[in-house]
């Protein structure tokens, strides 16, 4: 396969389905109290979070590009803004002061503008907002280095072999958000809804294809050869499953006969070594493998 090949293979591989499942593992599964895809919990939807039974909440941003992990930057800075605000302290949302420059002449000092705010804009505090415990960047191997990641965030490689830490993400936060305060149940549900709505529309596309396919058979008369190789296709199938069932049962019975062959030569070499202290069964055990 050549180069360019390999790299679009390696893309269309690299979903963010594909992701979504590889990060399952990122934590133990006894630690893990919800696992859940494409919801939309804090101001944005999160790709993947993992909630703990002790209540802090892993969110991971999947990229699949490098001008993709760009884009992050660019079309949410105030999701950026409120990770990177337990490092520069900030306590202001940007709009509190976009605002207040509109309003400068209804509010005679900054603190009326802060104490109206406190009443009618709760929006426009930093800690009126929520926010995962730890946020992680997940990424196709070595598609960006530590050196792009922010500060307020980890970095994961996911491959075949497995899931890669290369930059633990900070702590941004020791508060514990209950379900009720993220509104989970009702945000479960419309998830709920929301894949129910998309299996439907896969199920209705389907039947759709199917029945243009066959109006484009029945228009060319080829009705006869369809129907012969629908029976050649479902009898291969059927022969197919068939052998994999007796492989496996073979395999089985295989399996068995080697474990009682090492049941009873594990007995021997017990008996033996009775008599012969110095026998030694892994050197006994090889030599019989090598004849």
């Amino acid at each position: 396969m050549g180069f360019r090949k390999k790299m679009i293979a390696d893309i269309k591989k690299y979903d963010e389905a594909y992701m979504q499942k590889r990060l399952s593992g990122f934590l133990a599964y006894c630690t893990i109290k919800y696992d859940i895809d494409g919801l939309y919990v804090f101001g944005w939807e999160s790709d993947k979070l993992l909630e703990t039974r002790s209540g802090y909440i892993y969110e991971f941003e999947i990229k699949i590009s490098r001008q993709d992990f760009k884009n992050d930057f660019k079309h949410k800075p105030k999701k950026h803004f409120l990770l990177d605000s337990p490092f520069t302290g900030e306590k202001h949302m940007p709009e509190f002061w976009e605002y207040y420059e509109c309003n400068k002449k209804r509010f005679a000092t900054l603190e009326a503008w802060e104490k109206y705010c406190e009443t009618y804009n709760k929006r426009y505090f930093v800690a009126n907002h929520k926010m995962p415990n730890y946020f992680y960047y997940a990424v196709p191997e070595g598609l960006v280095s530590v050196d792009d990641i922010p500060r307020y965030a980890g970095l994961v490689y996911v491959s075949d072999s497995g899931l890669e830490t290369v930059k633990k993400a900070p702590l941004l936060h020791k508060e514990k958000y209950s379900d009720d305060r993220l509104g989970l149940g009702e945000k479960f549900y419309y998830n709920m809804c929301g894949w129910r709505q998309r299996a439907n529309n896969a199920f209705e596309r389907e039947r759709q294809l199917e029945l243009k396919l066959e109006m484009e058979i029945k228009a060319k008369g080829q009705e006869g050869a369809y129907f012969d190789l629908q029976k050649q296709y479902k009898a291969m199938s059927e022969l197919y499953h068939e052998s994999q069932h007796n492989l496996s049962e073979l395999e089985g019975r295989r399996y068995r006969e080697l474990n009682e062959h090492s049941r009873i030569r594990r007995a021997l070499a017990s008996e033996i070594k009775k008599y012969d202290p110095d026998f030694d069964y892994i050197k006994f055990e090889d030599e019989i493998f090598k004849n």
